[in-house]
């Protein structure tokens, strides 16, 4: 009986744990689709500016060209975006357990940005295995607490 109950609790938590993920993944992908978006409008603009020299002869058809492709290149990449996006919702709706049209229907997810008073004001110790780490998480992580204390104010006691 307890085993079985512990197991569901597991199973919950679990599923609990993949909703939140799988949330987190769609809000990353609208901030990436939100960057995709503004490469769009500023390859748009470099391509009128292209145009513009061209006309003027200040730049040949080859430049005109690449301006252009860089649009398309730019495009095709917020498709797949958009298509990525489809199938989180789909994922989302069917982790929720309410069919995949459910995930079509959740709104589109913000990510939040914490004010740097919101972060902690110190590390955990990095042990001497993951300093010798060539993995770029590790090292993110010692810069990043390198940063947040040389930023303090020097009212605060190191």
């Amino acid at each position: 009986q307890r085993a079985a109950e512990a197991e569901m609790q597991q199973a919950r938590i679990t599923l609990a744990a993949s909703v939140a993920r799988t949330y987190n993944q769609l809000a990353q992908l609208y901030a990436l689709r939100d960057i995709a978006a503004r490469e769009i409008d500023n390859r748009k603009t470099i391509g009128n500016i292209t145009n513009g020299r061209v006309v003027a002869g200040l730049d040949t058809n080859v430049e005109r060209q690449t301006a252009n492709g860089n649009i398309a290149t730019s495009q095709a990449n917020l498709s797949q975006i958009d298509g990525q996006i489809e199938t989180v919702r789909y994922q989302l709706g069917a982790l929720l357990g309410k069919g995949p049209d459910r995930g079509l229907q959740i709104a589109n997810p913000m990510l939040i940005r914490w004010p740097a008073s919101r972060c902690p004001t110190t590390c955990p110790p990095i042990s001497s295995r993951a300093a010798r780490t060539s993995s770029p998480r590790a090292g993110r992580s010692k810069a990043r607490c390198t940063t947040s204390r040389k930023r303090r104010p020097s009212s605060i006691p190191t």
